[in-house]
This record gives structure tokens, C-alpha cells and sequence, in this order.
């Protein structure tokens, strides 16, 4: 698995663990006071932060459009059920309902984008996860992983080329 992909996955469950932490904290000392829900909104939208980040550096690792779409959706969809979650308490303040239905209404358009895509690419999802990764162009023409010592095509030594910054 590519290295770059551990970069966004890491730096979002670390931040999701701050968070995870913090609630946990508020709630002990906190729950019981009217500070409390300033608290769990700000550690909402902290996490709404979290995942809009998490979804720009995870696709820019993805190499197939439709992959990047996937991940766009699930993070959308993500984000819609946080916002849900975060006003819920206050939902009684609109009549009928209309609380529950608007959120419905914004679940379904990121919930149609991803059928979309996944049935449209349904006989090749595993392709849709392919992550970039740097290349060596030998010599003779072939192109292998930053791992390879050898080329793959004519067998010569790869020289990787330092950074001199």
C-alpha cells in the first residue's frame, strides 16, 4: 500500500482521537452545565473540519476520478449526519417535521451520486482504488515503483535521484 495514503488516514484519527478525547472530558465535567452544548457544537464542526481536510489529501492520493468522487460522497454524506446530529436538539422548533425531511432531502443527493458511481463501476471496483505512486524511468524506457533497486524491463541498477534541497 502506498505510503501516501497513510498521511491523511494518520493525521484524521489523530485529530478524530483529540476530539474523541475532549468530548470525553466535556462530558465529565461539563454535562451538566449550559456550556456544554457550545462545547459539543464547537467539537462538531471541529469534525466536519476534519473530514473536508481528510477528503482533499485523501484524493489528491487517488489517481481515478470516480474513486475521488467516491470518497467525496462518503465524506458528504458524513458531514450532512453531523449537521443532523449537531441541530437535532433543536428541531422542535420547526413544525411538522420539516427538520427530519430537509436533512433526508440533502442525505439522498450524495447517497444518488455514490449508487451512481458504484453501479456504473460495478464490474471494476477494486481498479477504483488504485493510489499514485512516484515512478523511476530507467534508461531503457521502463517505468518502476521508487521501491525497485532493479529495473524491471532490462535488470540494470536504478539509480534514485537524491533531493538536494
Amino acid at each position: 500500500m502506498n505510503k501516501e495514503l497513510y498521511r491523511p488516514i494518520s493525521r484524521a484519527i489523530t485529530a478524530l482521537i483529540l476530539i474523541i478525547l475532549i468530548k470525553l472530558a466535556a462530558t465529565l465535567t461539563l454535562k451538566n452545565t449550559e456550556f456544554y452544548s457550545f462545547v459539543d457544537i464547537a467539537l462538531s464542526i471541529a469534525l466536519i473540519i476534519i473530514l473536508l481536510k481528510f477528503r482533499v489529501e485523501f484524493n489528491n492520493v487517488l489517481t481515478n476520478e470516480d474513486s475521488r468522487s467516491i470518497v467525496t460522497g462518503l465524506v458528504f454524506t458524513l458531514v450532512i449526519i453531523t449537521f443532523y446530529v449537531i441541530f437535532r436538539p433543536y428541531s422542535e422548533f420547526l413544525p411538522y417535521g420539516i427538520y427530519h425531511i430537509v436533512f433526508f432531502l440533502l442525505l439522498i443527493i450524495p447517497l444518488y451520486f455514490l449508487w451512481e458511481i458504484v453501479h456504473k463501476n460495478a464490474d471494476r471496483l477494486s481498479e477504483l482504488f488504485v493510489l499514485t505512486e512516484k515512478r523511476i524511468i530507467c534508461s531503457c524506457g521502463q517505468e518502476n515503483p521508487t521501491s525497485n533497486r532493479y529495473c524491471s524491463g532490462c535488470g540494470s541498477h536504478l539509480a534514485k535521484k537524491e533531493d538536494k534541497e
